[in-house]
C-alpha cells in the first residue's frame, strides 16, 4: 500500500482592512492534483497559509506535512523562506518545494543583447539557479514556470527519481545543480480546473468565516509583449492561451454567490481578446442582478485600442471600476525601446485618454521613474505632455524595481544602461503594517541612478513627481496651474519645476513653500540610501 502524504501550501498575500485574497495559486496546485493523481486519495491537504502570521505560527501549522510547498514573490519572498528555513530545522525529513515568479530561472533564450553570447547566458542563468539554491540549503526542489504539472508529478514521484519531474531544479547528494527538461506551457487550459466551483477554497473559508475574501481570477494566460522589466511578459512573450467562457461565467457566479466584493483580475492584457467585451457584460449583469463583485481591477492590454475603450467603458458604467488604467510607464521613445514597449502607441493612448474624458470616465497613467535612457528632461518633459493632453486625473509614479526573472535583472542588461540599485524595505501605500512576531521585512532592488539619469538627477525627478502629484493631481493647485498655463502659455514643467526647485524666492519669506520643497528632496535622498518610500502617520488611521 502506498504511503499517505500530507501537503502544506503557503501562498502568503496582503491583507486590507478586515478582507484577504484567497490563495488563488495554492488552490490551482491543489485543484490540478486532485483532478490529475490517480490515487489522489491517500493524499491529505492541510488549510493553506495565506496571509502574514509569526513564523512559529506557521510552522507549527506546517509541521504534520511529509511536503511543504511556498509560492514566492516579491510581496512574500523573504518571510515565506523564513518559514522554510524554521520548519525544515524543526523537521529535516519534509520536502520543501519552492516555486513562483520570485525563485530564479534561465535567462529568456533569445535576450536581444550583442554583448552578450547565448552560451554565456545560459551558463549565467545555471549558475545563479545554482546559487540559490546552496545559498537555501534548506530547499529541496525549485519549481519552474507553470506550477500545476511538476507538483502534480512530484507528488507523485517524491519519493522516487527526480530526474523524472520536468520543470524543476535541485542539488544532488553531491550538491551539485540538476536542471531537468521544461515543459512547454499548457496551450489548453481547460486542462487547469477551477479551485472556486472545485471547492479547494471551502475549508479554508469555512475556517475563517469572518474574512471578506478578495479573489484572483484568470481568463487567459500569456503576453505577447517581452518588456524588460516584467518577470510576465518577458519571461513568455508568447501565445495568449485562454479558458473557455462557460467555465469564466461560472466563477463570476461563484464570486456574486460568495458575496466577494474585490476580485483580481489577473490576465496580463484584459481587453486584447475580442471575447472580453462579453465578459465585461457579464460581470456588468452579475453586479446589477446581485450586487456583486462592487470593483474589478483589470491590467488592461498594453495596446489601447477601440477594444480596451469599450471594456472599460463598460466597467465604469455598471460601477465596477472608479477609473480606467492606461499604463505607459514612459513617453521617451528611445526608453520605449530599450524597454521593448515601442510597439505601443503614444498616439492611440492620446486618443482614448480624451475619449474617456468626454465620456466622463476618469483615467490614469502609471509612469515609472530610472526606466534605461529616461533623462531628467525626457521624464519631465512626458509629464508635462501628458497634462497638456487633458490627463488631470491622475499619474500614478512608481520607482523601478529589479524583478529576479525579468529580462533587466540580466547583469549585463543592467551594465549596459548603468543601472545603479539599492535594498530597500516593502511597505504598502495606504495600508497599516501588520505587527506580527518576530516578522521579517520584505524588500525590493530600487533602481536609484542610471548612466542617463545619475544620482543627482534622480532626486530631483522624484521629487519633481511628487510635487506635481501633489500641487496637480491632489488637487492643491489644480486650477491655477491649469490656468497660468492656459492664458500665459508657461509649460506644465516650469509651472511645478518653480515648487520643485526652489524658484519661488527666499526660503525665509516662503517657509511653507521651503518645508514642502525640502521634505521632498530630502525623502528621495533617503530613497537612495535604502529608506522606505512612504511615511508612517499615527494620526491619519496609522497608515503609510
Amino acid at each position: 500500500m502506498s504511503q499517505r502524504l500530507t501537503i502544506g501550501l503557503c501562498q502568503i498575500n496582503a491583507g486590507f482592512s478586515g478582507a484577504s485574497y484567497l490563495p488563488y495559486s495554492a488552490g490551482l496546485l491543489e485543484a490540478y492534483a486532485r483532478k490529475s493523481i490517480p490515487d489522489i486519495d491517500r493524499f491529505e491537504f492541510l488549510i493553506p497559509i495565506f496571509t502574514r502570521e509569526s513564523i512559529n505560527s506557521a510552522v507549527e501549522k506546517l509541521l504534520p506535512a511529509n511536503v511543504a510547498g511556498f509560492s514566492l514573490y516579491v510581496w512574500n519572498n523573504q518571510l515565506s523562506l523564513a518559514i522554510a528555513k524554521e520548519l525544515k530545522a524543526r523537521k529535516p525529513e519534509i520536502t520543501i518545494v519552492v516555486g513562483g515568479p520570485h525563485v530564479p530561472d534561465r535567462y529568456k533564450s533569445h535576450i536581444q543583447n550583442k554583448q552578450m553570447p547565448l552560451a554565456s547566458t545560459t551558463d549565467l542563468s545555471s549558475a545563479r539557479i545554482e546559487t540559490y539554491l546552496k545559498d537555501h540549503p534548506f530547499i529541496d526542489i525549485a519549481v519552474h514556470g507553470e506550477g500545476e504539472r511538476p507538483f502534480s508529478l512530484l507528488l507523485q514521484n517524491i519519493s522516487g527519481d527526480w530526474r523524472k519531474i520536468p520543470s524543476i531544479s535541485y542539488l544532488d547528494q553531491n550538491r551539485c545543480l540538476i536542471e531537468t527538461e521544461r515543459l512547454a506551457r499548457i496551450n489548453n487550459l481547460n486542462e487547469i480546473p477551477s479551485p472556486y466551483l472545485e471547492g479547494a477554497f471551502d475549508p479554508l473559508m469555512a475556517a475563517h468565516s469572518d474574512i471578506n475574501w478578495i479573489t484572483v481570477w484568470e481568463t487567459n494566460r500569456g503576453c505577447p509583449f517581452s518588456c524588460t522589466f516584467c518577470d510576465w511578459g518577458s519571461v513568455i512573450a508568447s501565445k495568449v492561451y485562454k479558458w473557455e467562457v462557460d467555465r469564466i461565467y461560472k466563477e463570476i457566479d461563484w464570486f456574486a454567490d460568495h458575496k466577494v466584493e474585490f476580485t483580481f483580475l489577473a490576465d496580463a492584457n484584459f481587453g486584447i481578446l475580442p471575447r472580453d467585451i462579453e465578459i465585461a457584460k457579464y460581470c456588468a449583469e452579475a453586479r446589477k442582478r446581485t450586487g456583486y463583485p462592487t470593483s474589478i481591477t483589470v491590467s488592461n492590454t498594453k495596446n489601447a485600442t477601440d477594444r480596451s475603450y469599450e471594456v472599460q467603458k463598460i466597467f465604469s458604467d455598471a460601477g465596477l471600476a472608479s477609473g480606467a488604467s492606461i499604463s505607459m510607464q514612459s513617453m521617451d521613445p528611445t526608453t520605449l525601446k530599450d524597454i521593448k514597449r515601442d510597439n505601443i502607441s503614444l498616439d492611440s493612448y492620446q486618443e482614448i485618454q480624451q475619449r474617456m474624458k468626454l465620456e466622463g470616465i476618469a483615467s490614469f497613467t502609471d509612469i515609472v521613474l530610472g526606466l534605461p535612457s529616461e533623462t531628467y528632461d525626457s521624464f519631465t518633459n512626458g509629464i508635462n505632455q501628458l497634462i497638456k493632453n487633458g490627463l488631470h486625473d491622475r499619474i500614478r509614479f512608481y520607482n523601478l524595481t529589479i524583478l529576479p526573472n525579468a529580462e533587466m535583472a540580466n547583469p549585463d542588461y543592467q551594465k549596459r544602461f548603468g543601472m545603479e540599485t539599492v535594498c530597500a524595505k516593502i511597505i504598502n501605500i495606504h495600508g497599516t503594517k501588520k505587527e506580527i512576531e518576530n516578522d521579517v521585512p520584505e524588500l525590493e532592488n530600487t533602481v536609484i541612478a542610471t548612466a542617463s539619469m545619475p544620482r543627482k538627477d534622480w532626486i530631483r525627478a522624484r521629487a519633481f513627481s511628487w510635487t506635481v502629484g501633489f500641487l496637480h493631481f491632489d488637487k492643491i493647485l489644480q486650477i491655477p496651474l491649469v490656468l497660468m498655463h492656459e492664458l500665459t502659455g508657461i509649460s506644465y514643467r516650469d509651472l511645478i519645476e518653480f515648487f520643485s526647485e526652489g524658484n519661488f524666492g527666499s526660503p525665509a519669506e516662503f517657509p511653507v513653500l521651503e518645508k514642502v520643497r525640502s521634505f521632498f528632496a530630502d525623502k528621495a535622498q533617503s530613497l537612495q540610501e535604502g529608506h522606505e518610500e512612504f511615511c508612517h502617520s499615527l494620526e491619519w488611521l496609522d497608515m503609510w
